[in-house]
């Protein structure tokens, strides 16, 4: 979302071809008003190691050399802000790369204040039910599937097969 937006990523991951996605996504939201909230800051690194030296962006861009793991704490305080009042989370996705310390603390944040959260809870996909189970907060969310992109293709309205041949007479 950020490369689609023009901001420099650095050497972070890029799926090249979902860029134009991406830029359909934001255009979409803008024409209908709806907010996008994307990172701020990361915490970024030239290698996915504990032991790399890391650093806080100053803004949205990720220098050259640079790879982004986690994102930084002035996102985390602005996601923090906008899921305090939230009804309902569908949570798809860690944050960061929670598995290596230097990388965790967005995904525990978020994690631990869900786990608070007087609204419904779920989360999705291997990766996010891995983060928050190894956090020891998944038995304190609403709902908890491994199925990350079934879950995204039913709130987008798609026939699950599974769903289909259950109902087939």
């Amino acid at each position: 979302f950020l490369c689609a937006q023009g901001t420099p990523i650095g050497d972070s991951l890029l799926e090249e071809d979902k860029i134009d996605i991406a830029t359909d996504i934001l255009a979409k939201a803008q024409s209908r008003s709806v907010p996008v909230h994307l990172p701020v800051d990361h915490v970024v690194a030239q290698e996915l190691d504990a032991r790399a030296e890391t650093r806080i962006t100053e803004g949205k861009e990720i220098p050259n050399g640079w790879k982004a793991f986690d994102v930084g704490p002035k996102t985390i305080d602005a996601f923090r802000q906008v899921l305090r009042d939230a009804k309902t989370v569908v949570w798809n996705g860690p944050l960061g790369v929670f598995e290596v310390e230097p990388f965790a603390k967005g995904t525990e944040v978020i994690a631990a204040d869900l786990a608070e959260l007087d609204g419904t809870t779920v989360v999705c996909g291997g990766d996010t039910v891995s983060a928050v189970t190894h956090l020891g907060v998944a038995g304190r969310m609403s709902h908890v599937s491994t199925g990350g992109g079934a879950s995204l293709e039913m709130l987008e309205g798609k026939e699950l097969p599974g769903l289909a041949a259950l109902t087939d007479k």
